[in-house]
């Protein structure tokens, strides 16, 4: 399900004229509600391709990241344009 919308994301993308590329890490499975990781996925990447419409750079770096924090828990992090963890 994730990777249907992240496909889904990426050809709207390149319709659009973005560049994409993809820095995803391996996580663990999760168990998450498919209509709400599709948006989890979509929204940001068609919010950034929307605010990138007047820009001469049009290129869009997609990742993803496991994070343990100190009790051992995973979570799990999107880069937004512009912004490093």
């Amino acid at each position: 399900m994730y990777w249907e919308a992240l496909a889904l994301a990426l050809v709207e993308a390149r319709q659009r004229g973005v560049r994409t590329s993809l820095e995803l890490d391996q996580v663990p499975p999760v168990f998450v509600d498919q209509i709400q990781i599709q948006q989890v996925v979509l929204n940001p990447v068609r919010n950034a391709v929307e605010a990138m419409e007047e820009s001469e750079r049009r290129e869009l770096v997609i990742g993803t990241r496991a994070i343990q924090d100190r009790d051992g828990r995973n979570h799990h992090c999107r880069h937004r344009p512009g912004h490093r963890a």
